[in-house]
């Protein structure tokens, strides 16, 4: 039997950042906006699930190094970045004690708005690599020494 369900999210946050901007201020709290619409599905009597998610989050004062003054401990502000992009996540049991978890993410993560040179507005944010996946399994004994 095949079930499927739809939902939607839409979150909203606020929270203290770490870290200082020269020449000693501390860094402006963050603000969050994210919402997410996506599907959940199973097959072959639930032994399958799948859910397939679409997301966008937009931070604001998100803290980066300040490379004009490395290795001192000061950051940079982002005014705002933006990510969002599709999710894939399936797991199920293969055989008999096989379990499988794979997860696919395709990740847009830009600047929106900036106070500095640097992160540029428009530009792609750096260290958030553009396609994630994961693939995780295990193994359940179901008799002897190992069993469970």
């Amino acid at each position: 039997m095949k079930s499927t369900a739809y939902y939607s999210n839409y979150t909203e946050s606020f929270g203290a950042n770490l870290g200082k901007v020269w020449p000693n201020q501390a860094v402006p709290p963050s603000e969050a906006e994210q919402w997410e619409v996506g599907a959940k599905t199973e097959f072959f009597g639930g032994r399958l699930r799948a859910t397939l998610a679409y997301y966008d989050l937009t931070k604001t004062n998100v803290a980066t190094d300040d490379n004009l003054r490395p290795n001192q401990g000061f950051s940079v502000v982002a005014g705002a970045v933006r990510s969002r992009g599709p999710e894939l996540d399936i797991q199920g049991e293969i055989l008999p004690g096989w379990n499988l978890i794979a997860a696919y993410a395709n990740t847009d993560v830009i600047t929106t708005k900036t106070f500095n040179a640097y992160p540029a507005q428009g530009n792609r944010y750096h260290g958030v690599p553009r396609n994630t996946a994961s693939f995780w399994n295990t193994y359940e004994f179901k008799n002897g020494d190992w069993q469970g």
